[in-house]
Protein backbone atom coordinates (compact mmCIF):
# COMPACT_ATOMS: atom_id res chain seq x y z
CA UNK A 1 0.00 0.00 0.00
CA UNK A 2 1.37 3.66 -0.92
CA UNK A 3 1.28 6.27 1.29
CA UNK A 4 1.51 9.88 -0.26
CA UNK A 5 2.26 12.68 1.55
CA UNK A 6 0.01 15.52 0.29
CA UNK A 7 2.52 18.98 0.94
CA UNK A 8 0.82 22.23 1.48
CA UNK A 9 2.71 24.53 -1.57
CA UNK A 10 4.48 27.14 0.19
CA UNK A 11 4.69 25.35 3.68
CA UNK A 12 6.88 22.38 3.23
CA UNK A 13 9.30 23.34 0.03
CA UNK A 14 11.60 26.02 0.93
CA UNK A 15 10.43 29.50 0.27
CA UNK A 16 13.16 31.33 -2.29
CA UNK A 17 16.06 32.95 -0.13
CA UNK A 18 15.86 37.07 -0.15
CA UNK A 19 18.24 38.22 2.49
CA UNK A 20 21.32 39.71 0.98
CA UNK A 21 24.76 38.61 2.92
CA UNK A 22 27.97 41.22 2.09
CA UNK A 23 31.12 41.45 3.95
CA UNK A 24 31.82 45.36 4.49
CA UNK A 25 35.44 46.06 5.33
CA UNK A 26 35.99 48.73 7.61
CA UNK A 27 36.67 52.09 6.19
CA UNK A 28 40.71 51.80 6.35
CA UNK A 29 40.65 55.39 4.88
CA UNK A 30 39.50 57.36 7.63
CA UNK A 31 37.34 60.50 7.57
CA UNK A 32 37.13 62.39 4.83
CA UNK A 33 34.37 65.61 5.45
CA UNK A 34 35.14 66.82 1.87
CA UNK A 35 32.16 64.84 0.27
CA UNK A 36 28.60 64.55 0.48
CA UNK A 37 27.08 61.68 3.61
CA UNK A 38 26.57 59.44 0.59
CA UNK A 39 30.77 59.12 -0.54
CA UNK A 40 31.32 56.86 -2.97
CA UNK A 41 34.03 55.03 -1.70
CA UNK A 42 33.22 52.74 1.03
CA UNK A 43 36.19 52.78 2.67
CA UNK A 44 35.60 56.13 4.55
CA UNK A 45 33.86 56.75 7.49
CA UNK A 46 31.91 59.88 8.43
CA UNK A 47 33.46 60.25 11.74
CA UNK A 48 35.82 58.33 13.49
CA UNK A 49 36.72 58.77 17.18
CA UNK A 50 39.69 56.83 18.86
CA UNK A 51 40.49 54.75 16.12
CA UNK A 52 43.54 55.28 13.27
CA UNK A 53 43.82 53.47 10.01
CA UNK A 54 46.29 50.71 10.45
CA UNK A 55 47.63 47.93 8.69
CA UNK A 56 45.25 45.80 9.03
CA UNK A 57 42.03 48.02 9.29
CA UNK A 58 40.94 51.05 12.15
CA UNK A 59 43.10 50.13 15.34
CA UNK A 60 42.31 51.61 19.03
CA UNK A 61 44.53 54.45 19.41
CA UNK A 62 47.48 54.26 22.19
CA UNK A 63 46.29 54.51 26.02
CA UNK A 64 48.44 57.12 27.83
CA UNK A 65 50.03 56.57 31.65
CA UNK A 66 51.79 58.92 34.02
CA UNK A 67 55.50 59.90 33.41
CA UNK A 68 55.83 62.39 35.95
CA UNK A 69 53.49 64.30 38.14
CA UNK A 70 53.04 67.52 40.85
CA UNK A 71 54.42 70.28 38.06
CA UNK A 72 53.15 72.75 40.63
CA UNK A 73 55.53 74.83 42.63
CA UNK A 74 52.26 74.86 45.22
CA UNK A 75 51.72 78.46 44.77
CA UNK A 76 48.16 77.42 43.16
CA UNK A 77 49.57 79.54 40.04
CA UNK A 78 49.76 76.71 37.66
CA UNK A 79 47.89 75.88 34.58
CA UNK A 80 49.36 73.31 32.88
CA UNK A 81 51.75 71.79 30.98
CA UNK A 82 52.03 74.00 27.73
CA UNK A 83 55.11 72.43 25.81
CA UNK A 84 57.35 69.56 25.83
CA UNK A 85 60.87 69.90 24.96
CA UNK A 86 62.75 66.42 23.84
CA UNK A 87 66.26 67.01 24.35
CA UNK A 88 68.99 64.27 22.41
CA UNK A 89 71.86 63.96 22.98
CA UNK A 90 74.85 63.81 21.04
CA UNK A 91 75.71 60.29 22.27
CA UNK A 92 72.38 57.86 23.53
CA UNK A 93 74.37 56.50 26.25
CA UNK A 94 75.87 59.59 27.57
CA UNK A 95 73.11 59.77 29.32
CA UNK A 96 72.49 63.79 27.39
CA UNK A 97 68.94 62.66 26.51
CA UNK A 98 66.74 64.60 28.15
CA UNK A 99 62.95 65.29 28.79
CA UNK A 100 62.01 68.61 29.76
CA UNK A 101 58.16 70.28 30.44
CA UNK A 102 57.34 74.28 30.50
CA UNK A 103 54.47 75.61 32.84
CA UNK A 104 53.47 78.87 33.37
CA UNK A 105 55.52 78.65 35.98
CA UNK A 106 59.07 77.49 34.77
CA UNK A 107 60.33 74.79 33.23
CA UNK A 108 60.81 71.18 34.59
CA UNK A 109 62.90 68.14 33.86
CA UNK A 110 60.98 65.16 33.81
CA UNK A 111 63.57 63.05 32.37
CA UNK A 112 62.85 60.00 34.73
CA UNK A 113 60.05 58.07 35.04
CA UNK A 114 58.32 58.63 37.88
CA UNK A 115 60.87 60.63 39.47
CA UNK A 116 59.62 63.79 41.58
CA UNK A 117 59.85 66.67 38.41
CA UNK A 118 62.86 69.17 39.32
CA UNK A 119 62.17 73.26 38.49
CA UNK A 120 65.15 73.77 36.61
CA UNK A 121 63.99 77.48 35.39
CA UNK A 122 61.64 79.67 37.37
CA UNK A 123 59.82 82.24 35.52
CA UNK A 124 59.06 83.97 38.28
CA UNK A 125 62.05 85.85 39.50
CA UNK A 126 61.97 89.39 40.52
CA UNK A 127 62.79 92.09 38.88
CA UNK A 128 63.41 90.22 35.30
CA UNK A 129 59.65 90.90 34.14
CA UNK A 130 58.86 87.30 34.23
CA UNK A 131 55.40 86.51 33.33
CA UNK A 132 52.88 83.44 35.19
CA UNK A 133 49.69 84.20 33.51
CA UNK A 134 47.65 81.64 31.86
CA UNK A 135 49.07 82.27 28.56
CA UNK A 136 52.25 81.58 29.77
CA UNK A 137 54.34 78.04 28.95
CA UNK A 138 53.05 77.80 25.57
CA UNK A 139 56.19 78.39 23.17
CA UNK A 140 58.40 77.15 20.35
CA UNK A 141 61.91 75.17 21.02
CA UNK A 142 64.89 75.02 18.20
CA UNK A 143 68.32 73.02 18.89
CA UNK A 144 71.29 74.63 17.36
CA UNK A 145 75.01 72.21 17.30
CA UNK A 146 77.45 75.17 17.56
CA UNK A 147 81.03 74.05 15.39
CA UNK A 148 82.51 73.14 18.59
CA UNK A 149 79.52 70.05 18.50
CA UNK A 150 77.85 71.60 21.41
CA UNK A 151 74.18 70.92 21.02
CA UNK A 152 72.39 74.05 22.74
CA UNK A 153 68.38 74.10 23.20
CA UNK A 154 66.64 77.55 22.96
CA UNK A 155 62.98 77.82 24.07
CA UNK A 156 61.13 81.19 23.70
CA UNK A 157 57.25 82.00 24.28
CA UNK A 158 55.42 85.26 24.23
CA UNK A 159 55.44 86.18 27.64
CA UNK A 160 58.68 85.16 29.06
CA UNK A 161 60.79 85.81 25.99
CA UNK A 162 63.91 83.62 24.81
CA UNK A 163 66.15 81.02 27.05
CA UNK A 164 68.71 78.29 26.58
CA UNK A 165 70.08 75.01 27.57
CA UNK A 166 73.13 72.66 26.86
CA UNK A 167 74.70 69.52 28.70
CA UNK A 168 77.02 71.53 30.30
CA UNK A 169 75.01 74.33 30.88
CA UNK A 170 71.44 74.65 33.15
CA UNK A 171 68.53 76.48 31.58
CA UNK A 172 69.29 80.14 31.48
CA UNK A 173 67.81 83.46 30.17
CA UNK A 174 69.57 84.03 26.82
CA UNK A 175 72.49 87.13 26.57
CA UNK A 176 75.27 88.18 24.10
CA UNK A 177 72.59 88.71 21.35
CA UNK A 178 72.58 92.15 20.36
CA UNK A 179 70.70 94.31 17.77
CA UNK A 180 69.39 98.27 17.61
CA UNK A 181 66.36 97.97 19.71
CA UNK A 182 66.16 94.35 20.04
CA UNK A 183 64.82 92.90 23.43
CA UNK A 184 65.46 89.35 24.37
CA UNK A 185 62.68 89.45 27.07
CA UNK A 186 60.16 90.24 23.82
CA UNK A 187 61.33 86.92 21.94
CA UNK A 188 58.44 84.67 21.20
CA UNK A 189 59.99 82.86 18.25
CA UNK A 190 62.88 81.05 17.35
CA UNK A 191 64.24 78.94 14.60
CA UNK A 192 67.55 78.20 12.21
CA UNK A 193 67.62 77.91 8.51
CA UNK A 194 71.19 76.77 6.83
CA UNK A 195 73.14 77.39 9.98
CA UNK A 196 71.93 80.58 11.00
CA UNK A 197 69.96 81.17 14.17
CA UNK A 198 66.43 83.30 13.12
CA UNK A 199 64.54 84.94 15.95
CA UNK A 200 61.97 87.64 16.14
CA UNK A 201 59.91 89.73 19.31
CA UNK A 202 56.25 89.74 19.72
CA UNK A 203 54.52 92.14 17.80
CA UNK A 204 56.33 92.81 15.52
CA UNK A 205 56.70 92.40 11.58
CA UNK A 206 60.70 92.09 11.34
CA UNK A 207 62.96 89.16 12.35
CA UNK A 208 66.42 89.00 13.60
CA UNK A 209 69.15 87.01 11.84
CA UNK A 210 72.98 86.01 13.35
CA UNK A 211 75.89 85.13 11.02
CA UNK A 212 76.27 81.51 9.61
CA UNK A 213 76.92 79.37 13.15
CA UNK A 214 77.00 82.34 15.92
CA UNK A 215 75.08 81.89 18.71
CA UNK A 216 75.87 85.76 19.92
CA UNK A 217 76.83 88.73 18.59
CA UNK A 218 75.37 91.55 16.46
CA UNK A 219 71.83 90.45 14.34
CA UNK A 220 70.94 92.02 11.68
CA UNK A 221 67.05 92.99 11.23
CA UNK A 222 65.37 91.80 8.20
CA UNK A 223 62.23 93.66 7.51
CA UNK A 224 58.69 91.94 6.34
CA UNK A 225 55.94 94.25 7.02
CA UNK A 226 55.68 96.18 4.01
CA UNK A 227 55.76 92.50 2.16
CA UNK A 228 52.80 91.03 4.22
CA UNK A 229 49.99 92.20 2.00
CA UNK A 230 46.89 91.52 4.29
CA UNK A 231 48.99 92.69 7.46
CA UNK A 232 49.58 91.90 10.94
CA UNK A 233 52.43 90.65 12.96
CA UNK A 234 55.39 88.25 11.62
CA UNK A 235 53.79 84.31 13.13
CA UNK A 236 56.19 81.88 12.24
CA UNK A 237 59.58 81.05 10.36
CA UNK A 238 59.81 77.64 8.96
CA UNK A 239 62.76 76.12 6.95
CA UNK A 240 61.24 73.88 4.21
CA UNK A 241 63.51 71.40 1.97
CA UNK A 242 61.92 70.65 -1.15
CA UNK A 243 63.05 70.09 -4.95
CA UNK A 244 62.03 73.35 -6.46
CA UNK A 245 63.28 72.00 -10.00
CA UNK A 246 66.85 72.78 -9.11
CA UNK A 247 67.53 69.99 -7.09
CA UNK A 248 67.02 70.02 -3.41
CA UNK A 249 66.91 72.84 -1.56
CA UNK A 250 66.03 74.59 2.07
CA UNK A 251 63.37 77.33 1.21
CA UNK A 252 63.01 79.62 3.80
CA UNK A 253 58.70 79.98 4.48
CA UNK A 254 57.70 83.39 6.53
CA UNK A 255 54.47 83.43 7.87
CA UNK A 256 52.08 86.48 9.00
CA UNK A 257 49.31 86.58 11.70
CA UNK A 258 46.72 87.05 9.02
CA UNK A 259 47.89 84.16 6.65
CA UNK A 260 50.25 85.48 4.57
CA UNK A 261 53.43 83.42 3.19
CA UNK A 262 56.53 84.58 1.24
CA UNK A 263 59.13 82.10 0.44
CA UNK A 264 62.77 83.04 0.14
CA UNK A 265 65.48 80.99 -1.43
CA UNK A 266 69.00 81.75 -1.31
CA UNK A 267 72.14 81.97 1.39
CA UNK A 268 72.97 85.01 2.50
CA UNK A 269 69.66 87.43 3.08
CA UNK A 270 72.00 90.66 2.89
CA UNK A 271 72.65 89.52 -0.38
CA UNK A 272 69.65 90.79 -2.58
CA UNK A 273 71.19 88.89 -5.82
CA UNK A 274 71.14 85.63 -3.24
CA UNK A 275 68.28 85.98 -1.18
CA UNK A 276 64.90 86.38 -3.17
CA UNK A 277 61.46 85.99 -3.09
CA UNK A 278 60.36 83.08 -4.90
CA UNK A 279 56.39 83.31 -4.39
CA UNK A 280 53.92 84.76 -2.33
CA UNK A 281 50.46 83.11 -0.99
CA UNK A 282 47.45 83.64 1.23
CA UNK A 283 46.28 81.16 3.54
CA UNK A 284 44.11 83.09 6.17
CA UNK A 285 44.76 83.84 9.39
CA UNK A 286 46.69 81.52 11.39
CA UNK A 287 46.00 80.39 15.23
CA UNK A 288 47.07 81.86 18.51
CA UNK A 289 50.27 80.86 19.17
CA UNK A 290 53.63 80.10 16.72
CA UNK A 291 53.30 76.04 16.71
CA UNK A 292 51.35 75.85 13.65
CA UNK A 293 53.80 74.46 11.15
CA UNK A 294 55.44 71.32 10.33
CA UNK A 295 57.61 69.18 8.04
CA UNK A 296 56.54 65.92 6.87
CA UNK A 297 58.49 64.63 3.38
CA UNK A 298 58.58 66.91 0.72
CA UNK A 299 55.64 68.80 2.47
CA UNK A 300 55.32 71.63 4.89
CA UNK A 301 51.56 71.21 6.82
CA UNK A 302 50.05 75.22 8.46
CA UNK A 303 47.16 75.49 10.18
CA UNK A 304 45.06 78.05 9.16
CA UNK A 305 41.31 79.89 9.70
CA UNK A 306 40.85 77.42 6.20
CA UNK A 307 41.84 74.36 7.75
CA UNK A 308 45.10 72.01 7.30
CA UNK A 309 47.05 73.79 4.45
CA UNK A 310 49.53 71.86 2.38
CA UNK A 311 52.28 74.36 0.97
CA UNK A 312 53.30 71.91 -1.39
CA UNK A 313 49.47 72.07 -3.45
CA UNK A 314 50.28 76.00 -3.22
CA UNK A 315 53.65 76.24 -4.73
CA UNK A 316 53.06 73.17 -7.49
CA UNK A 317 49.70 75.59 -8.64
CA UNK A 318 47.57 72.40 -8.14
CA UNK A 319 44.01 73.65 -8.77
CA UNK A 320 42.19 73.76 -5.20
CA UNK A 321 39.14 72.17 -7.01
CA UNK A 322 40.18 69.11 -8.38
CA UNK A 323 40.53 67.60 -5.16
CA UNK A 324 41.93 64.40 -6.72
CA UNK A 325 45.24 66.02 -6.64
CA UNK A 326 45.54 67.20 -3.55
CA UNK A 327 46.91 66.09 -0.57
CA UNK A 328 45.42 64.12 2.23
CA UNK A 329 45.88 67.60 4.01
CA UNK A 330 42.50 68.30 2.43
CA UNK A 331 40.21 65.61 3.31
CA UNK A 332 40.29 66.78 7.33
CA UNK A 333 40.05 70.50 6.08
CA UNK A 334 36.60 70.87 6.82
CA UNK A 335 36.46 69.64 10.80
CA UNK A 336 39.21 71.55 11.45
CA UNK A 337 38.61 74.85 9.94
CA UNK A 338 34.74 74.63 11.83
CA UNK A 339 36.95 74.21 15.33
CA UNK A 340 39.24 76.87 13.98
CA UNK A 341 36.54 79.37 13.62
CA UNK A 342 35.44 78.49 17.35
CA UNK A 343 38.98 78.56 18.64
CA UNK A 344 41.20 79.91 16.77
CA UNK A 345 42.20 82.89 19.52
CA UNK A 346 42.99 80.21 22.24
CA UNK A 347 46.01 79.07 23.35
CA UNK A 348 47.32 74.87 22.75
CA UNK A 349 47.12 74.52 18.76
CA UNK A 350 49.73 72.69 17.68
CA UNK A 351 50.77 70.46 14.58
CA UNK A 352 53.81 67.73 14.02
CA UNK A 353 55.11 64.96 12.05
CA UNK A 354 55.96 62.24 14.70
CA UNK A 355 57.47 59.62 12.95
CA UNK A 356 57.64 56.99 15.75
CA UNK A 357 54.07 56.19 15.36
CA UNK A 358 54.11 57.57 11.45
CA UNK A 359 51.42 59.69 11.69
CA UNK A 360 50.93 63.42 11.73
CA UNK A 361 49.12 64.63 14.69
CA UNK A 362 46.44 68.09 14.83
CA UNK A 363 46.25 69.19 18.62
CA UNK A 364 43.47 71.75 19.35
CA UNK A 365 43.37 74.25 22.40
CA UNK A 366 41.39 73.72 25.74
CA UNK A 367 38.00 74.20 24.67
CA UNK A 368 35.48 76.54 27.24
CA UNK A 369 33.83 73.18 28.03
CA UNK A 370 37.17 71.64 29.05
CA UNK A 371 37.14 69.00 26.25
CA UNK A 372 40.25 68.91 23.73
CA UNK A 373 40.46 67.22 20.08
CA UNK A 374 43.12 65.89 18.18
CA UNK A 375 43.62 64.68 14.94
CA UNK A 376 45.53 62.29 13.35
CA UNK A 377 47.05 61.47 10.10
CA UNK A 378 48.44 58.10 8.98
CA UNK A 379 51.42 58.53 6.57
CA UNK A 380 50.79 54.67 6.38
CA UNK A 381 47.53 54.98 3.75
CA UNK A 382 46.69 58.70 4.30
CA UNK A 383 43.58 58.27 6.35
CA UNK A 384 42.67 60.39 9.13
CA UNK A 385 41.11 59.36 12.79
CA UNK A 386 39.95 61.85 15.37
CA UNK A 387 41.21 61.56 18.70
CA UNK A 388 39.03 62.77 22.42
CA UNK A 389 38.75 61.91 25.51
CA UNK A 390 42.82 63.09 25.79
CA UNK A 391 43.23 65.98 27.76
CA UNK A 392 46.89 66.97 26.61
CA UNK A 393 47.82 70.61 26.30
CA UNK A 394 51.18 69.58 24.44
CA UNK A 395 52.53 67.05 22.76
CA UNK A 396 56.12 66.37 21.09
CA UNK A 397 57.66 63.06 20.31
CA UNK A 398 61.38 61.62 22.60
CA UNK A 399 62.83 58.39 22.09
CA UNK A 400 60.19 56.41 19.98
CA UNK A 401 56.84 57.68 21.77
CA UNK A 402 54.41 60.55 22.34
CA UNK A 403 54.26 62.18 25.63
CA UNK A 404 51.63 65.09 26.57
CA UNK A 405 51.48 67.68 29.23
CA UNK A 406 48.14 67.74 30.90
CA UNK A 407 45.86 70.66 32.47
CA UNK A 408 46.12 69.32 35.85
CA UNK A 409 50.18 69.34 35.44
CA UNK A 410 51.23 66.09 34.83
CA UNK A 411 52.98 64.34 31.82
CA UNK A 412 51.93 61.40 30.26
CA UNK A 413 53.51 58.98 28.25
CA UNK A 414 50.99 57.43 24.76
CA UNK A 415 52.32 53.42 25.72
CA UNK A 416 49.49 52.09 27.81
CA UNK A 417 46.79 49.53 26.72
CA UNK A 418 44.53 51.95 28.92
CA UNK A 419 43.43 55.34 29.05
CA UNK A 420 44.85 57.23 32.29
CA UNK A 421 46.96 54.55 34.39
CA UNK A 422 48.79 56.21 37.15
CA UNK A 423 51.79 55.83 38.50
CA UNK A 424 50.12 55.46 41.73
CA UNK A 425 47.48 52.80 41.15
CA UNK A 426 44.23 52.42 43.42
CA UNK A 427 44.04 49.97 46.41
CA UNK A 428 41.60 47.95 44.66
CA UNK A 429 40.18 47.91 41.01
CA UNK A 430 41.79 48.15 37.47
CA UNK A 431 44.73 50.80 37.12
CA UNK A 432 43.45 52.72 34.15
CA UNK A 433 40.01 52.87 32.13
CA UNK A 434 39.32 51.10 28.61
CA UNK A 435 39.20 53.06 25.61
CA UNK A 436 36.10 54.59 24.27
CA UNK A 437 36.22 54.69 20.37
CA UNK A 438 32.79 55.33 17.83
CA UNK A 439 32.68 55.15 14.22
CA UNK A 440 29.95 55.69 11.61
CA UNK A 441 30.77 54.24 7.95
CA UNK A 442 29.46 56.17 4.83
CA UNK A 443 25.81 55.85 3.67
CA UNK A 444 25.75 53.41 1.02
CA UNK A 445 22.47 52.12 -1.28
CA UNK A 446 24.51 48.72 -1.91
CA UNK A 447 23.84 49.02 -6.00
CA UNK A 448 19.73 49.42 -4.88
CA UNK A 449 19.34 53.19 -5.07
CA UNK A 450 15.86 54.17 -4.29
CA UNK A 451 14.72 50.86 -3.02
CA UNK A 452 14.31 50.56 0.79
CA UNK A 453 16.73 48.18 3.10
CA UNK A 454 16.19 46.06 6.46
CA UNK A 455 19.09 45.43 8.60
CA UNK A 456 18.61 42.19 9.68
CA UNK A 457 21.90 40.71 11.28
CA UNK A 458 25.34 42.36 11.66
CA UNK A 459 28.65 41.02 13.08
CA UNK A 460 31.95 43.19 13.34
CA UNK A 461 34.86 41.40 13.37
CA UNK A 462 37.81 42.27 14.77
CA UNK A 463 41.78 41.14 15.66
CA UNK A 464 42.08 41.74 19.18
CA UNK A 465 44.35 39.91 22.28
CA UNK A 466 40.97 40.89 24.37
CA UNK A 467 37.58 41.11 22.62
CA UNK A 468 36.22 44.85 23.35
CA UNK A 469 33.28 45.80 24.42
CA UNK A 470 31.05 47.18 21.76
CA UNK A 471 27.53 47.79 19.97
CA UNK A 472 27.22 47.51 15.84
CA UNK A 473 23.77 48.78 14.70
CA UNK A 474 22.44 49.75 10.98
CA UNK A 475 21.56 53.39 10.63
CA UNK A 476 19.49 54.31 7.48
CA UNK A 477 18.80 57.55 5.82
CA UNK A 478 21.59 60.31 6.85
CA UNK A 479 21.17 59.86 10.78
CA UNK A 480 24.43 61.06 11.88
CA UNK A 481 23.69 60.78 15.94
CA UNK A 482 26.04 58.75 17.87
CA UNK A 483 24.92 54.84 19.21
CA UNK A 484 25.16 54.07 22.93
CA UNK A 485 27.39 51.15 23.49
CA UNK A 486 24.85 48.67 25.47
CA UNK A 487 27.00 45.62 25.78
CA UNK A 488 28.86 45.18 28.98
CA UNK A 489 31.93 45.32 30.01
CA UNK A 490 34.94 42.68 28.70
CA UNK A 491 35.24 40.44 31.14
CA UNK A 492 38.77 39.23 30.34
CA UNK A 493 40.95 42.18 30.18
CA UNK A 494 44.82 41.61 30.19
CA UNK A 495 46.26 42.41 33.64
CA UNK A 496 48.95 44.84 34.17
CA UNK A 497 52.62 44.29 35.07
CA UNK A 498 53.36 45.65 38.58
CA UNK A 499 50.20 46.39 39.33
CA UNK A 500 47.81 43.16 39.43
CA UNK A 501 47.77 39.80 41.71
CA UNK A 502 48.80 36.00 40.66
CA UNK A 503 46.15 33.91 41.49
CA UNK A 504 43.57 36.25 40.91
CA UNK A 505 44.40 38.48 37.76
CA UNK A 506 43.81 36.95 34.15
CA UNK A 507 46.63 37.41 32.24
CA UNK A 508 46.92 37.85 28.30
CA UNK A 509 48.73 35.62 26.13
CA UNK A 510 50.12 38.50 23.96
CA UNK A 511 49.02 37.05 20.93
CA UNK A 512 45.59 38.72 18.87
CA UNK A 513 42.81 36.29 18.03
CA UNK A 514 40.14 36.94 15.68
CA UNK A 515 36.63 38.62 17.53
CA UNK A 516 33.25 38.50 16.68
CA UNK A 517 29.75 38.43 17.61
CA UNK A 518 26.42 37.92 15.69
CA UNK A 519 23.51 40.88 16.43
CA UNK A 520 20.72 41.83 15.12
CA UNK A 521 19.68 44.69 13.34
CA UNK A 522 16.10 46.73 13.02
CA UNK A 523 15.40 49.56 11.04
CA UNK A 524 14.59 50.51 7.46
CA UNK A 525 15.53 53.02 5.01
CA UNK A 526 16.81 53.71 1.36
CA UNK A 527 20.35 54.38 2.44
CA UNK A 528 22.46 52.47 4.73
CA UNK A 529 25.37 52.83 6.73
CA UNK A 530 26.94 50.89 10.06
CA UNK A 531 27.95 52.76 13.29
CA UNK A 532 29.97 50.75 15.90
CA UNK A 533 30.77 52.10 19.58
CA UNK A 534 32.52 50.36 22.38
CA UNK A 535 35.32 50.13 24.78
CA UNK A 536 38.19 47.83 24.33
CA UNK A 537 42.29 47.94 24.60
CA UNK A 538 44.80 49.62 22.32
CA UNK A 539 45.37 47.61 19.62
CA UNK A 540 42.00 46.24 18.74
CA UNK A 541 41.76 46.21 15.81
CA UNK A 542 38.14 46.34 13.73
CA UNK A 543 38.96 44.62 10.26
CA UNK A 544 35.18 44.35 8.89
CA UNK A 545 31.56 43.69 9.30
CA UNK A 546 29.24 40.88 8.26
CA UNK A 547 26.21 42.17 7.19
CA UNK A 548 23.10 40.03 6.33
CA UNK A 549 19.72 42.61 4.25
CA UNK A 550 16.55 42.52 2.85
CA UNK A 551 15.31 45.06 0.11
CA UNK A 552 11.61 45.75 -0.70
CA UNK A 553 10.54 48.42 -2.99
CA UNK A 554 10.67 51.99 -3.59
CA UNK A 555 7.74 53.19 -1.23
Amino acid sequence: MAIHNHATKGFMQPSPQTSKVNTVVAPVKGVDARNVLSLPDPLYSIYCYNMTPSYYGLQVRPGYREWAIGLDTGLATSYGVGTIIPVGGNDALSGDDMLFAVTNEGIWDVTVEGATPTLELDFDVPGNGEDTTSAAGFGVFTSFTTDAGVIITYYADARNGLFQYDSSNPWARTTGITGSGLDLENIVYITSHKGRLWLFERGQSKAWYLAPGAIAGAATEFFFGSKFKHGGELAGLFSWTIDGGTGVDDYFVSVSRSGDIIIYSGNDPADADDWKSTGQWFIGAVPEGNDFGTQQGGNLFLLSIYGLVSLGDLITGVDGKDVSQLTDAVKIAPVIRQAMKAYRTLQGWAVKYVPAVGSLIVAGPEQPNGGFSQYTLSMLNGGWGLWRDVPIKSFDEWKDFVYGGTRDSRVVVFDSPLDDVKLTPPATGQNGTQITYSLLSSYQNYEEPALFKRGKYIRAQYFSETPPSQTSKFLYDYDLNEIVNTSSSSSNAAALWDTALWDSAIWGTGVPDGVDKLVGGWGMGRNVAIATRGRADAGTTLISWDVTWDAGGPL
